[in-house]
């Protein structure tokens, strides 16, 4: 008897430990589905949008943060700084860009 009760007790716990792993990997993957697509504007001109169930959430053709409309240079750093809005948005954060993010993050160029 206490042989059948020990293979029920070792059975429920891997169960819960299986749930609880499973539940963990899922929430880890799952992530809140938001992602950065890099598009070209011109030559050596790029922006980016954040989409979400192929749903365009931010449409962002200038870099953000600094004055005037001026592009990234590279799609790289497009890349980069539309993945820290995402991050952001994902945890509920503000997500507006600020100086600081950019030297940060070593965005130092811009495309006129």
């Amino acid at each position: 008897m206490n042989s059948k009760k020990n293979r029920i007790i070792i059975i429920l716990f891997v169960c819960v430990i299986g749930v609880a792993v499973g539940y963990q990997f899922f929430m880890d993957n799952s992530h809140s589905g938001y992602v950065v697509k890099v598009f070209e504007i011109d030559a050596n001109k790029f922006g980016y949008k954040i989409m979400r169930d192929e749903r365009t959430v931010v449409m962002q053709p200038f870099v953000p943060g600094i004055p005037g409309k001026r592009f990234f240079a590279s799609p790289d750093d497009a890349r980069r700084v539309g993945e820290l809005v995402c991050e952001r948005l994902e945890t509920g954060q503000e997500f507006s860009i600020t100086p600081e993010d950019l030297q940060q993050l070593k965005i130092l160029s811009f495309a006129d």
